[in-house]
């Protein structure tokens, strides 16, 4: 699976004859009405999901990285600048689904 990546680099994120499935598609996003929670696609990147929050004056708890993937980067836990204050990104999520995940 791949959710934006570390390693863009060839077999960096795979092994020989293996098959990746990159999540890019998946990258919806959506502010809630009382704007506070953000249900997020986890093929989103980083940049991207800032970049939409911005305008709002809202943020998530995310990762430090502009172009790496929301959904490895919170599954792997998430630290950020904020670690200290509010947790890893991991300890902020209310709810997983399959292509998607919700943050506080």
């Amino acid at each position: 699976m791949k959710s934006g990546g570390h390693a863009t680099f060839i077999g960096g994120s795979n092994i020989n004859g293996g098959v990746t499935i990159d999540l890019v598609d998946l990258n919806s996003l959506d502010v809630s009405a009382d704007k506070k929670r953000t249900s997020i696609g986890s093929g989103n990147l980083w940049v991207d999901i800032y970049n939409s929050l911005d305008p709002q004056n809202l943020t998530v708890i995310g990762g430090r990285v502009a172009d790496i993937g929301a959904g490895g980067l919170t599954l792997g836990g998430g630290i950020n600048f904020f670690s200290t204050k509010y947790g890893m990104a991991c300890d902020n999520v209310i709810n997983y689904e399959a292509s998607q995940f919700f943050i506080l």
